[in-house]
């Protein structure tokens, strides 16, 4: 988990990003979620790889761009390794 903006002030210092697989079954659906309210809650989610994903890190890359650095690969085994950018504004919705 981590902190969008630490230096920001007001509302924007609550927001934070977490990244994990998003299925209780397995290591799969690795998911990207936002907070607006410093953990509260997460009503905010996106998809970012379907299918076996695992050991995700996330990072923010610049203002307003967050990487993910995290382990995928097939049906048996993460073959894999893939640092994707997104833009806060790629997750579809805003606090």
């Amino acid at each position: 988990m981590i902190r969008v903006d630490p230096a920001a002030k007001g509302t924007h210092r609550d927001w934070l990003l977490f990244v994990n697989p998003a299925s209780q079954l397995a290591r799969e659906n690795l998911t990207v979620r936002l907070s607006c309210d410093a953990g509260r809650t997460w009503p905010i989610a996106k998809l970012i790889h379907p299918g076996l994903a695992g050991y995700p890190t996330i990072a923010m890359v610049g203002k307003d761009r967050f990487g993910v650095f995290y382990e995928n690969g097939d049906k048996s085994s993460y073959a894999k390794l893939t640092f994707a950018t997104y833009r806060l504004s790629d997750l579809g919705a805003h606090c």
